[in-house]
């Protein structure tokens, strides 16, 4: 899994995806040389609890079911655990925190 240090990248802002099957892209920046990184996340075919990136381009797939958030959270949870969202940007992590 790729994985972004929050210390070496500053996150600029969401896009919709231009990869097949994905919903967003968050667009990081490298501090040391200003170049930018794209993190692709979220199904376009799949719903999700909610949408908190501003975005809200596919409106039709937030379902706000508390079951399938829930089952979401505890199949992702040792995922979680084992990266350390304080210091690291992940596919998993905007997903989980702007998704799910």
């Amino acid at each position: 899994m790729v994985k972004y240090e929050k210390s070496k990248y500053k996150f600029v802002r969401y896009e919709k995806s231009s990869k097949a099957g994905k919903m967003y892209t968050a667009i990081l920046k490298n501090k040391e040389n200003d170049r930018e990184v794209k993190i692709h996340f979220g199904d376009n075919k799949l719903g999700n609890y909610q949408d908190k990136t501003g975005l809200n381009a596919y409106p039709n797939l937030v379902h706000k079911d508390k079951v399938r958030r829930r089952n979401f959270r505890n199949r992702f949870s040792g995922l979680k655990q084992k990266q350390d969202w304080s210091k690291y940007y992940t596919p998993l992590y905007f997903a989980w925190s702007k998704l799910w």
